[in-house]
């Protein structure tokens, strides 16, 4: 799997420091599976509760075009929640 980007989808960009200081926020990565050549792409970031999470893996994108469009579509700000 290659990461191509990384967006940004909430104001801030998600931060997790070692001393329990925290910015939530939340991004998509988009990826290609070098096996097949699609696309794809998962949510990620930090939870209000300053947790980090990943969502998983949706796959199947003919173009990197296709699933960054997907990703902002479905986006829903309490993917982390």
């Amino acid at each position: 799997m290659k990461n191509i980007m990384t967006l940004t989808l909430s104001p801030k960009k998600p931060n997790r420091a070692s001393d329990n200081e925290y910015t939530t926020g939340h991004e998509a990565t988009i990826f290609q599976e070098e096996k097949t050549g699609t696309f794809g792409y998962r949510y990620h970031g930090v939870n209000h509760h300053g947790q980090y999470y990943q969502s998983q893996d949706v796959t199947g994108f003919k173009t990197k075009d296709a699933a960054t469009k997907d990703a902002l579509e479905n986006y829903n700000i309490g993917t982390g929640c």
